[in-house]
């Protein structure tokens, strides 16, 4: 309510949209981390089938045993073999039964299993880690300090939407990566000011395959950089590159050919990692590498050279590169850097807000709020005072 009755009273222009975002650190102990147990997983899984099968204990075959699966199973192996579970030995040097020592395997095995599955619980299917003493808070690579090191902290990724030279909303979020926080953004966008964006301008970490698709189905303007960006814009010899497999040829058939015309025939399409409409790119294979010239200047693999052709993702790169190059991309790129940037380096630097103070997701994101409205109730002031000179 503060920031749209400030943004109708100045009428201020919100159609094109400045993103970034910020990692600030969480109020937790830095020491206490978890980390998502999925390998011991898989491996006590292994452990836990290669006893059943040992003692020929029947079981559902799947990928991995559920804990209150195993306590079934437990509790029916106690039941057939008639084991006192209260007069079991323990301590050292104690003699057991065979099935008094596939019980207590068992045992321990479940109640690690159920440990496992708490932390994949917390974690969920997004996060690897979590803090001990705020389980919301995510470990992230925090940005290096004057020493050149880097820190691993407990953290919230806050995202950030700003034009007008006032914050328009935010997200926390708990993944380390922008570009998985662009469609909530613009969802939240929507559902308050009622339509996306024209345009939404970001810098290289919004840049990836699903945000551009999202951003082409919804007519948003494609105005965030990508990884490779720089090197591509002003790197004429990597740019033109006879080698790099963007840049070649392509027959009538679709074939893509190498500097040495030889053909590259299509093996597979496999699906893009980490895509959640499992979209797939062509894989390419060189149908005969062995005798090239050109072939220590090409790759260095000793079989046949594979290549990875998106084409998507390729048109959305050039279609990039011309927005950004173009005399609007320009004056946006130079907006951003006081409008988005600006707004985190007043929050951190002019505020000094390093870390917050506040546990767990909920109050967290009630706390960035407070600090937006703040934020904004400054610039109202600022623009309050511009607007009595001008007058004057």
């Amino acid at each position: 309510l503060v920031t749209k009755a400030i943004k109708d009273e100045f009428n201020l222009d919100i159609s094109n949209q400045y993103l970034d975002g910020t990692k600030i650190e969480a109020n937790a102990n830095k020491y206490k981390f978890v980390w998502k147990p999925t390998s011991y997983h898989k491996k006590l899984d292994t452990k836990i089938k290669d006893l059943l099968i040992e003692f020929n204990i029947s079981f559902t075959q799947k990928d991995l045993i559920k804990s209150y699966e195993l306590n079934e199973i437990l509790n029916k192996y106690v039941i057939d073999n008639v084991i006192d579970v209260c007069s079991i030995p323990s301590g050292k040097g104690k003699r057991l039964t065979k099935e008094q020592k596939t019980y207590k395997f068992l045992y321990e095995y479940l109640i690690k299993l159920l440990e496992y599955e708490e932390k994949e619980r917390i974690c969920g299917e997004n996060r690897n880690s979590y803090s001990k003493t705020d389980v919301d808070a995510t470990f992230m690579r925090m940005k290096t300090d004057y020493m050149g090191n880097t820190a691993l902290l407990p953290a919230y990724n806050w995202q950030l939407v700003s034009a007008g030279e006032i914050i328009l909303y935010g997200l926390t979020s708990q993944l380390t990566a922008d570009n998985k926080c662009f469609i909530p953004l613009m969802e939240k966008y929507k559902e308050i000011y009622g339509k996306y964006p024209d345009k939404a301008v970001g810098d290289a970490g919004y840049g990836n395959l699903e945000t551009y698709t999202f951003c082409e189905n919804n007519n948003i303007g494609k105005y965030m950089k990508f990884s490779m960006w720089e090197k591509e814009t002003h790197d004429k010899k990597f740019h033109e590159n006879k080698f790099r497999s963007i840049n070649f040829q392509i027959d009538e058939e679709g074939h893509p050919i190498c500097p040495n015309n030889k053909k590259f025939y299509l093996i597979s399409e496999p699906i893009i990692p980490g895509n959640k409409d499992n979209r797939t790119e062509e894989k390419y294979q060189c149908e005969d590498c062995s005798n090239c010239p050109l072939k220590e200047l090409c790759h260095q693999s000793k079989n046949n050279r594979i290549i990875k052709v998106n084409r998507t993702l390729t048109k959305y790169h050039s279609e990039v590169i011309d927005n950004l190059a173009s005399e609007e991309g320009i004056k946006l790129r130079c907006t951003r850097s006081y409008m988005a940037e600006g707004a985190f380096g007043v929050i951190k630097q002019d505020y000094n807000y390093r870390r917050i103070t506040r546990v767990s997701l909920k109050k967290v994101n009630l706390e960035f709020y407070l600090i937006i409205i703040g934020f904004n109730l400054a610039k109202y002031h600022n623009l309050k005072y511009r607007e009595n000179i001008e007058v004057c």
